[in-house]
């Protein structure tokens, strides 16, 4: 069916700035993020005779806030779209924008839509949302751990048994949410060969495991796994002008909560795995910074993770040990 119609969707907590394109037209209105609300939008499309097969919406991928209007537009069957929220940013420094408001960012998104046709967006499966919403509340619930472990060094004697009983609470619902991630991933013996399948591999720990798999459940959108570590924030961005050489870093455009979790199993591979040690102080050999070597074995243990659970197959640490000695010229 062809496309009528664009809609930019500029999304906050309780509220959704609309604007809809027709025919070069802009129509602006706001709807509440809710089920009404969502209804309400339908009878947007009937007053203006658009049919939702012919509507290509598109949304920024702002916290969990996109979700539900997203999913309930692709299940009556709109073609919807999500971006990365750096692109839509990107887009307005091309366009010279120098207003910035809800109404003028749900009107860039709609002209973003129509002129760059983003790709079609797809809800998650229902393992996949559960595993990526306990993993969210684990996150949540270490930083309140690390918090109160600050107050500790510097509370009056007063307040120290109600700290440390709030630490000790949090300790309890933090492995609470692990176990039930495992019970999850326990349900399906598909998930529980892909968890032993990411164990397999040097770095790679049971907790880090149910938290790719939040990800990695899935593979069919990601067609290599460059397209997987440029989708993590992984890949790098290089400035070089003229004689000016700029420092090459990683982009952080993606995940960064899988970014976080893989790099203390990417520094325990290089520091105490026997099998990435020599490479390790190879690199530190040549100039490299640790922290430098640490995010190339982000890279490593993304790209193993991928190809092995591409293949349904364990990794093969005999074979990797051939390819070390190779990358170390050995």
């Amino acid at each position: 069916m062809e496309i009528k119609a664009h809609l930019g969707l500029d999304i906050s907590k309780n509220k959704i700035d609309c604007c809809l394109l027709i025919n070069n037209e802009a129509i602006n209105f706001i709807i509440d993020n809710n089920s009404n609300g969502f209804n309400n939008l339908l009878t947007q499309f009937a007053k203006y005779k658009i049919g939702l097969n012919t509507i290509h919406v598109c949304s920024e991928a702002t916290n969990v806030y996109y979700l539900p209007v997203s999913k309930f537009l692709f299940e009556n069957g709109a073609l919807v779209s999500v971006v990365n929220p750096s692109i839509i940013k990107s887009y307005a420094q091309f366009k010279l924008k120098r207003v910035k408001t809800d109404k003028q960012d749900a009107k860039l998104i709609a002209e973003f839509c129509a002129k760059e046709n983003p790709e079609k967006w797809q809800p998650e499966s229902v393992e996949q949302v559960k595993l990526k919403s306990l993993h969210r509340r684990i996150e949540q619930l270490l930083e309140m751990q690390i918090m109160e472990k600050n107050r500790l060094s510097v509370a009056d004697s007063v307040a120290l048994h109600s700290i440390n009983q709030m630490i000790d609470f949090l300790s309890k619902q933090i492995e609470l949410c692990r176990q039930e991630m495992q019970d999850l991933i326990n349900k399906s013996e598909q998930l529980m060969r892909k968890q032993k399948i990411l164990q397999s591999i040097v770095g790679i720990g049971k907790t880090t495991a149910q938290i790719l798999l939040s990800v990695m459940i899935d593979l069919d959108k990601f067609p290599t796994y460059r397209h997987l570590v440029s989708w993590l924030g992984l890949s790098p961005i290089i400035r070089d002008s003229g004689n000016k050489k700029g420092l090459s870093t990683i982009s952080k455009m993606g995940n960064r909560p899988i970014r976080k979790a893989l790099y203390m199993p990417a520094r325990a591979a290089c520091t105490r795995s026997k099998l990435w040690r020599s490479w390790f102080e190879a690199h530190l050999a040549r100039g490299k910074h640790p922290k430098q070597v640490y995010v190339l074995m982000m890279v490593k243990l993304v790209k193993y993770a991928y190809t092995c659970l591409k293949n349904n197959t364990y990794f093969d640490v005999k074979r990797h040990q051939d390819v070390g000695a190779e990358e170390m010229g050995v």
